[in-house]
Formats: structure tokens, C-alpha cells, sequence
């Protein structure tokens, strides 16, 4: 009950009203990005969204820092959930805002990149076990032209030898050299273990400790 509590008060903390003069977006997404700046600019991005629903770069921006949120939470064994929450609740909200303005806006130089915005909304919603919604966003991913495979993410895509019974296009001098230099390796793990063999017992599970 205490760590929800914790919870809860940290979201509310971070979604809290801003001051009553509005800053520009500009100014808000540039401390958004500076180190440390997130904690004082989630509270001035719900203040702008709520005042402007149509911003969808910005509701980018607000979805990411619950996305931060929720993992912070999550690595400090807090509730996490209502967070996750809001990160799927403000990626909606911008998708929607995104479709309205067909894809324009005068922030385009703060935007941010496809493959977070996808990766980040699928792992809510996987975080929250909507594994069928999940699905649907990576596979957005790649009817956009985001990535080619909904189970691959990658932050770019770079060109690979896909043809039968290759994944990558290899050097075989290279490969043939780490083979060796791996076997040798084996060899003289093998050769350890052996020479340790007066520290070794058997248990009557027949199992070695």
C-alpha cells in the first residue's frame, strides 16, 4: 500500500500544473532534453497538452517521459502500471492529434524518431498484457517502412545478405580465425576442469559440485 502510494505521488508530482505563465513549447522540449531537465519540464508539458490537445509532437514528449517514469519505478520494484498507463493513454492521444494535422507541425525539428515513439507505445502496452495491441503497433512499424520484421526493432535499418541459408554476409578469414581461436579456448577450459578433478564430488543424484 506504501509503494503505491510512493507511486503516485511521484506521477503526481511529475504531471503537476505548471506556473500560470505558459512557456514556449520550443523552451520546454529543449529542457526536456537537457540532463536533469525532466523532472521540471514533464509538469509545463501537461500544462501545454492540456491547453493545446492538438500538439502531437508534444504529447510525443509526454508519452516518452512516463515511458522514463515507468521504468524507473519499474527498477526500483514500485508499482509501475498507472504510469504505463499514461504512456499508452498520451501515445494515443498523439497518434490521433497526428492523423487530425496529417503528420504537419511547426516543431518537426523536435521530432522524435519513429522507432521510439513504436517501440516505446508497444512496450506499454506489453508492460500492461495487451499483447494483441502490442502486435498491432510493431506491425505499424513496418507498414510504415520503419523496420521490415515487427519482431526486429531496430533503431536503423542497414543492408544485410538475406539469401537462402545466410543472415549476414560474413568474412570467412575472420570467421574461420575466431573458430580456431574459440576451439583453443575450449580445449583449455577442457584441460582446467580436468586438473581440478580431486575437487569435484558426486552427489548421489549423480550430479557434480
Amino acid at each position: 500500500m506504501y509503494a503505491r502510494l510512493l507511486c503516485l505521488a511521484l506521477l503526481a508530482a511529475l504531471t503537476a500544473r505548471a506556473v500560470e505563465t505558459p512557456i514556449e513549447i520550443e523552451d520546454i522540449l529543449l529542457l526536456y532534453r537537457t540532463p536533469g531537465g525532466l523532472k521540471d519540464a514533464m509538469p509545463l508539458l501537461v500544462d501545454h497538452t492540456s491547453r493545446n490537445p492538438d500538439d502531437w509532437v508534444a504529447l510525443q514528449y509526454l508519452a516518452g517521459g512516463y515511458q522514463l517514469t515507468a521504468r524507473k519505478l519499474a527498477s526500483a520494484n514500485l508499482p509501475e502500471n498507472d504510469a504505463w498507463k499514461m504512456v499508452v493513454a498520451a501515445f494515443s492521444k498523439s497518434e490521433s492529434a497526428r492523423l487530425r494535422a496529417k503528420g504537419e507541425s511547426d516543431l518537426k525539428a523536435f521530432l522524435m524518431p519513429r522507432t521510439t515513439i513504436l517501440r516505446h507505445a508497444g512496450d506499454a502496452l506489453l508492460r500492461l498484457g495487451r499483447e494483441e495491441e502490442a502486435r498491432a503497433v510493431y506491425a505499424r512499424g513496418v507498414e510504415e517502412s520503419v523496420w521490415t520484421n515487427p519482431l526486429c526493432r531496430p533503431e536503423k535499418l542497414f543492408e544485410t545478405d538475406t539469401a537462402l541459408g545466410y543472415f549476414f554476409e560474413l568474412d570467412e578469414v575472420l570467421i574461420n580465425g575466431a573458430a580456431e581461436q574459440l576451439k583453443n579456448a575450449i580445449a583449455s577450459l577442457d584441460d582446467n576442469i580436468l586438473n581440478q578433478t580431486e575437487y569435484w564430488r558426486i552427489e548421489s543424484s549423480a550430479l557434480h559440485t
